[in-house]
Order: structure tokens, then C-alpha cells, then sequence
């Protein structure tokens, strides 16, 4: 029996050795599972598009481990620099970054209850482990290699949460450094984790007006906010020469900011541990900490990584992605992240735990004003989430970063009402009734839409979610360009040889590389992935036509409809499909041309589905 529930207090030391092995077990054998799920049911996907994207990006690494290529320059390169160094060893290959991603997510799964543990209660630990190893959101994007799923932004979130928990209980010199290298790392898995500031030093600064007046002891060394201005007004040096063209003087100031950030941080960690050694030192206050967490982090991120700042095109690709339009898809509106998020919210646990977690959300802001782990982690996730509304695209996989904080929320929610129900029986059993349902309904969608997890509430919510569409690659149904190397390969046994084939398929690194290793006998005339949608190629002269449900739910950028029935049947030859009975979906749809004899007779006049 757990002892009484109290959220404000760490349920660490009440806890016997044997009960706390058995705990380690259990938590080990469900990151197991969890592992040997994604594993498996990955084996099931093609490759994706910033999978392979990003493959080519590690490469570069590889070739150039300063400079990189630039690839894909709006994403964070941590993962790409940690998989370049894994395949140093291995050699590259697509499975062994999916592995990798897998053994993040799962290493977050075993942080998950570390966090439960230390923030809120075993019973709640162990309750958010388990709901997180059978989460269809978390298993579906923790499979994919490098950023496609974010499968790398758990760990260094929750890491970064610990830290900063932790620096607001302690203040001291060492805690201060630790939330500096934590926001780093978060940093350089995904730019977007950015948005953690603001929520960060709102809380900071919260909480120090709490405090007395004596317990506010502001000493902050001067040689502190040298260092770590010092090294973050280097790498910007360096980052601004790069895109002058003055590369070796753009090398000069990586180095000297990279040589001061690691000396200073030796010498003030060790002047930090001398100081908790004689129970002296500065205390930070809130100004003082954040112009040196800050300048640190930066620096950080920007000296341990660096194609950040010596490849022209890494700055310039997230101005363009933070900034501009993309030329071939319309900026986001507002409603549509809205929409998006809270269908993962409420559908991608099921209905009942989704509606458990909105009200676990709303709980935790109500203890917000009196308790602090819930205003960190309430602030964190709504002001993350709104933020992320502001981004010129939405995508499926945006809440991977904060998910086990949201799990984490729920279950700790779920044990918080049922201890609040112990002198009231009755309701405290239906409590119960309703989370054991809730589980087993969970537990049974993952079977049932085993292995395309995308897809899991598609049963609950149909085509359509709030007025919109639900499937497609940035929606609620998330349905990638998995698919495409089988129609390639369908392509290369069925289609005669110097027949043209026109691909309105968006994947062209794919593609690329499929026609690279295995030369086609017919002509491919594909679309360019970011071309505009009003110009893809003609169908005219085509004798089999590629479409996927994406160029309709996603892209509308359908060939002309008229076009369409005027040369080809609009039966499909063949269809690459994806999902399992009532998940079935048409993902890749391959048509051939009408034969000589239909096309010498009327046009029909009604369009028949391009899917099934």
C-alpha cells in the first residue's frame, strides 16, 4: 500500500529495497516491450521522407563532420551527429538509426518513471510507464530514424525538466549548469524546443517571489556571465562569417568558442563543487541565472555541433522555416494546430483516457498557484503547445517532445482521484471501473491497429475531425509516404519496358534513391517535392499514372480531373494498402492508361474515387 498520496513530495525514500527492485524489474521488462513492439512493427514501414532525407544528412556528417551537407537545414542536428557517430561503427544503414531512435524512446520511458517517482508518486510512476509503452501516438513516431517522429525529443525534455526542478529547489552554482548543458541538448534535438524559455523563467521567477526577502541571497560571479557571453558571442561571430563567405576565419571563432566553453565550464564546475562542499556560494535569482543559462546554452548548442554555425545554409533554412511561406503549401491557420492537437489529446489513448487527460490538465492547473511541479509542468506544456499554433506548418508528431510529461500528468491524476475517493467506497470502485476500462480499451486499439499506429482513432473519428479532414500527413489520422518503394517496386515487375510512368508522389528522395540502386526499362517522370502544385508534370502522354492519398488529403495537388478521365481508367491497376480491417487504407494508387479502343469513346462525365 502506497503511503497517502501527496503530490508536493517525492515518493523516493519511503519506499523498502526489495519493493524497489521489483519496481526496476517491472519498469525494465515494459521498456522491453515497448522496444521489441516499435522493432517489430517497424519492419512493416518503407523508408520515409525525412528518414532518408536525414540518412543523406548523417552522411555529409560523416564525409564533412564540421560542415555537414546543409541538408534539411531547419532541422536540429543532435541526432544526426549522434547516429553519424553509431554508424562509424556499424556503417550506415536505415535499421540501425531505427534502432536508435527505439533505444531513445525507451531509455524516456525508463526516465518517465524516474520523473513519476521523483515528482508525484510510485503507484503514478509505474501507472504512466505502463500507459506509455502502449501508447499507439508514442509507439507509431518512436519507431522512425533520426527526426521523422521526433523519437530523439523525450529524453532530453525530460532531462531538461529534471534539471530545471531541481535548480528551483536548490539554486546553486552546479544546478545552474546542469539546466544550462540540459537546455542545450533539448535545443539541439529540435529548435522548436525553444518554446520551453518563456514557460521556463516564467515559473523561475514565480517562484522566487515566493521566497522571503532573507532567503534571497543574489552573489552571482561576474566571470560567470563572461564566460558564457564569451562563448556564445563567438559561435554568433562564427556563424555570421559562414554566411560572408570568410570560412577559415568562421573556423578560428568555432574553435575559440568551443576552447572557452570548455574551459570555462571545468573551471566553474570545480569552483561550483567547492562551494557546495563549504555550503557557501551564490544563490541565483532570476535575472542573474537566465543571463548566464542562456548565453551558456547557446553556446552549447551552437560550439558542439558544428554545421549549426559553419554551413551557410543551417541559419538561412530555419529563418525560411520560421519566417517565410513554403511556395508549394499554404501557411497553417490558427484552427487547424488546434484542431490537431486536441484530437491527439483526446483520441490517441482512446476517448476515455483522453478525456481523463484534459481533465488531468485542468487539475494541474489548479494546483498550479499553490504547488510547484504542477505550474512547471502545467506552464510547459499549454504555453509549448500554443506556441507551437504559431509555426507556419502543423505536424502529427509535435507533441512527441512533451508526450510523457502529458502521460505523466494523467496517471498521477488517475491516483490523486482514487486516494481522494477513499472514504467513499462506491465511487471510489466506479473510479477504478472507469481507469480499468479505459486501459483495456487502450490495450485492445493498439492490437487491433498493429502495426500502422498512425492510424489509431480512425475507427473513433472516420474522415473527418471537427469539420476538416482527418487523414494525411499532417493530421489527426497521420498517413505518411509509406507505400512508395512498394509501388516502385510493383512498377519495376509489372510495367513493359519504355513505357512512361508519371509519379505525382511527393517523396522524391525516395524515389531517388530507389531508381539510383535499381535503373528502371521505363520512364519515371516524377513531380518535384516543392514545386508548385499548380504545375506538376502532364499526364498527357503517360501510360500509368502514381497517385497517393496524400496529393488529395494533404497536398491537393490532384492532376486535372478532366485529364484524368479522359485517358485513364479510373480503376486502379493496383493499390498499395496499408492497415489492418476496419484500418485498411488505400495509401498509393497506380492507374493505367485507357486502351486505344475506350479512348475513341465518350468521356465519361462522373469522377469515380481515386481511392477505394
Amino acid at each position: 500500500m502506497d503511503r497517502t498520496y501527496n503530490p508536493t513530495m517525492p515518493d523516493v525514500l519511503l519506499v523498502s529495497g526489495k519493493r524497489l527492485g521489483r519496481d526496476w524489474i517491472a519498469v525494465m521488462f515494459l521498456a522491453g516491450i515497448y522496444a521489441a513492439v516499435a522493432w517489430f512493427s517497424v519492419q512493416h514501414v518503407n523508408p520515409l521522407w525525412d528518414e532518408v532525407s536525414d540518412y543523406h544528412a548523417t552522411l555529409g556528417l560523416l564525409e564533412h563532420p564540421l560542415t555537414g551537407s546543409g541538408l534539411d537545414g531547419s532541422q536540429a542536428r543532435l541526432p544526426l551527429y549522434v547516429t553519424a557517430a553509431v554508424f562509424a561503427f556499424t556503417g550506415p544503414s536505415l535499421a540501425v538509426a531505427r534502432v536508435l531512435s527505439i533505444v531513445f524512446c525507451s531509455t524516456a520511458i525508463i526516465l518517465t518513471y524516474v520523473a513519476g517517482r521523483a515528482w508525484f508518486s510510485r503507484s503514478a510512476a509505474l501507472l504512466a510507464t505502463a500507459i506509455l509503452v502502449f501508447s499507439p501516438y508514442y509507439l507509431g513516431f518512436g519507431r522512425y530514424a533520426f527526426t521523422e517522429g521526433d523519437a530523439f525529443c523525450p529524453l532530453p525534455v525530460l532531462l531538461l525538466l529534471l534539471a530545471f526542478i531541481s535548480y528551483l529547489r536548490h539554486r546553486d552554482t552546479l544546478r545552474l549548469l546542469v539546466l544550462s548543458a540540459t537546455l542545450a541538448l533539448a535545443v539541439s534535438v529540435k529548435f522548436y524546443h525553444l518554446f520551453f524559455i518563456p514557460p521556463l523563467i516564467l515559473c523561475d521567477y514565480i517562484e522566487l517571489r515566493s521566497l522571503s526577502d532573507k532567503d534571497k541571497l543574489p552573489g552571482a560571479p561576474h566571470r560567470l556571465y563572461f564566460w558564457a557571453s564569451s562563448a556564445f558571442v563567438l559561435e554568433i561571430l562564427a556563424m555570421l562569417m559562414t554566411q560572408i563567405g570568410l570560412s577559415q576565419a568562421a573556423l578560428v571563432c568555432w574553435g575559440l568558442g568551443l576552447l572557452v566553453l570548455l574551459i570555462g565550464s571545468v573551471t566553474v564546475l570545480r569552483g561550483a563543487q567547492a562551494w557546495q562542499e563549504k555550503g557557501d556560494g551564490p544563490y541565483w535569482i532570476t535575472p542573474a541565472a537566465w543571463l548566464v543559462i542562456l548565453p551558456a546554452a547557446g553556446a552549447a548548442c551552437l560550439a558542439l555541433f558544428p554545421e549549426h554555425v559553419l554551413h551557410p545554409e543551417m541559419p538561412r533554412a530555419m529563418y525560411r522555416h520560421v519566417f517565410h511561406r513554403i511556395h508549394a503549401l499554404p501557411m497553417t491557420p490558427f484552427i487547424d494546430p488546434v484542431r490537431l492537437y486536441l484530437g491527439i489529446l483526446l483520441t490517441k489513448v482512446g476517448p476515455p483516457l483522453g478525456i481523463t487527460t484534459l481533465a488531468a490538465l485542468a487539475w494541474a492547473w489548479w494546483r498550479a498557484p499553490r504547488e510547484p511541479i504542477s505550474r512547471v509542468l502545467t506552464a510547459v506544456v499549454i504555453l509549448y503547445i500554443l506556441l507551437l499554433t504559431t509555426q507556419p506548418l502543423r505536424q502529427t508528431f509535435n507533441l512527441m517532445s512533451i508526450y510523457p510529461v502529458l502521460i505523466l500528468l494523467t496517471a498521477a491524476f488517475i491516483v490523486w482521484v482514487y486516494h481522494y475517493l477513499r472514504f467513499h467506497r462506491l465511487a471510489q470502485s466506479a473510479w477504478l471501473a472507469w481507469s480499468a476500462t479505459a486501459a483495456v480499451l487502450l490495450f485492445w486499439g493498439v492490437l487491433s491497429v498493429y502495426p500502422e499506429f498512425g492510424y489509431y482513432g480512425y475507427t473513433i473519428v472516420g474522415n473527418r475531425w471537427m469539420g476538416a479532414e482527418s487523414r494525411g500527413y499532417r493530421n489527426l489520422i497521420q498517413v505518411t509516404n509509406d507505400g512508395t518503394l512498394d509501388a516502385l517496386e510493383w512498377c519495376a515487375t509489372q510495367v513493359p519496358a519504355g513505357r512512361r510512368v508519371v509519379s505525382y508522389l511527393w517523396d522524391e528522395r525516395v524515389i531517388d534513391d530507389y531508381v539510383d540502386a535499381h535503373p528502371p526499362n521505363y520512364e519515371l517522370v516524377r513531380r518535384h517535392a516543392w514545386e508548385s502544385r499548380d504545375h506538376g508534370p502532364s499526364i498527357d502522354d503517360a501510360d500509368y499514372l502514381l497517385l497517393s492519398m496524400n496529393n488529395e488529403v494533404t497536398y491537393d495537388d490532384l492532376p486535372p480531373t478532366e485529364d484524368f478521365l479522359r485517358w485513364f481508367d479510373p480503376r486502379p491497376v493496383h493499390v498499395v494498402g496499408r492497415g489492418r480491417g476496419p484500418y485498411r487504407m488505400a495509401v498509393v494508387m497506380i492507374y493505367q492508361r485507357r486502351l486505344p479502343e475506350e479512348l475513341s469513346g465518350p468521356v465519361p462525365t462522373i469522377a469515380e474515387e481515386y481511392d477505394e
